[in-house]
């Protein structure tokens, strides 16, 4: 993948790097088309956040962030600029998986990068309404972070592993 990478990619490429391919591949076609239960349900939470309808005061909804430094960009959902918290929603988290925190540690670097100060980070779960602190992002993490940049950036899909996929979307 060339040029920037959002911060989203950056999950769905741990989740499979080949899914991450195929979205770019469909990305001018209808999201009905690639997105299953699960990501459309999670698109739908994020609604309140991507049309300003989450309305708390102190809170900055869907603000926009970039990280020239690290090539990625984004929305955080909410960013209170008086207490630094960072807090990325998704609809059910049933377990804190790797994508998670890259997004989140891509979106505190770009804060970081844009002058903004994160006192702590967190990502909460909609349904059950539970909040989980990641803590702040350290060196390993930035590490780790660089090094999925790198993974994305090189990463080539098997072509005939695509096209058997292709050949039973057809044929279903």
């Amino acid at each position: 993948m060339d040029g920037f990478i959002s911060f989203s990619q950056l999950n769905d490429f741990l989740y499979s790097p080949l899914t991450l391919y195929l979205h770019e591949c469909y990305t001018p076609f209808t999201t009905s088309l690639y997105h299953d239960t699960p990501q459309t349900a999670g698109k739908n939470v994020h609604e309140t956040i991507d049309n300003n309808k989450y309305k708390k005061k102190g809170w900055i909804t869907g603000m926009r962030l970039c990280s020239p430094a690290l090539g990625i960009y984004g929305k955080a959902d909410l960013y209170n600029e008086k207490t630094g918290e960072l807090v990325e929603r998704k609809r059910l988290i049933k377990h804190i998986y790797d994508g998670y925190k890259m997004q989140v540690w891509g979106q505190y670097y770009a804060l970081q990068e844009m002058g903004y100060t994160v006192s702590a980070i967190y990502l909460h779960s909609l349904a059950d309404n539970t909040r989980y602190s990641l803590g702040i992002a350290k060196d390993r993490d930035f590490q780790s972070l660089n090094k999925l940049l790198t993974r994305i950036r090189a990463y080539s899909p098997d072509f005939k592993t695509v096209t058997t996929i292709q050949n039973n979307s057809l044929q279903s």
